[in-house]
């Protein structure tokens, strides 16, 4: 009788054991995870979308010197909480693009501008999203024709080397992209009363 009482103890304190460690280490279901994890482990459940074009503010087109608008979106659609997470976007340079992005509003209050944009996200929950607007204003040294395309990925901070902290760049890049159409005119001065020269 004795062995069976054993082996019936060693059941139960073995069975005790499988549940802490799925409550402890999570076992995939729903809830499971409730730690948040770097993104550089959740990558796969990151999801970031940005617009095809800018949309150009108080005129029909994009022009140099004009302000103009776009969005990006950052999901987690995984089912684990997510830590650590950057959003950049940057201009791609090129003839007389500027040294950089002109912010000159964001939406999010996680974000920060200087010559590109970078937000901080706090912990993204299974499910959140992000949406980020951001308003520019272009380089006027810009002519009709010039591309603009502004390039947003996701990052997460790689591990210090030499004192600087570096970015581990997640999934691939979205670009918004347009071209620069021409100035509106100038409105000529008035000539003097209709029918004078």
């Amino acid at each position: 009788m004795r062995p069976a009482g054993i082996a019936g103890g060693v059941a139960v304190v073995l069975a005790v054991a499988v549940v802490a460690a799925v409550t402890v280490f999570g076992d995939g279901g729903p809830g499971a995870g409730s730690r948040p994890v770097n993104a550089a482990h959740a990558a796969s459940g990151l999801r970031l979308d940005a617009d095809a074009a800018v949309l150009p503010v108080g005129t029909a087109a994009l022009v140099p010197g004009g302000a103009y608008e776009y969005t990006f979106r950052v999901r987690n659609t995984g089912r684990r909480p997510v830590r650590s997470l950057i959003a950049r976007s940057e201009q791609v340079t090129g003839p007389r693009a500027g040294k950089g992005l002109r912010v000159v509003a964001i939406s999010d209050p996680s974000c920060r501008a200087g010559d590109r944009v970078d937000c901080h996200f706090p912990v993204l929950r299974p499910g959140d999203s992000r949406t980020v607007r951001v308003r520019v204003r272009a380089a006027a040294a810009r002519r009709a024709g010039d591309e603009l395309a502004i390039r947003t990925y996701l990052a997460t901070y790689a591990p210090i080397a030499r004192g600087q902290v570096t970015y581990d760049v997640l999934g691939e890049a979205r670009t918004t992209r347009d071209t620069f159409g021409d100035a509106p005119s100038a409105t000529p001065a008035p000539r003097g009363p209709r029918g004078s020269a």
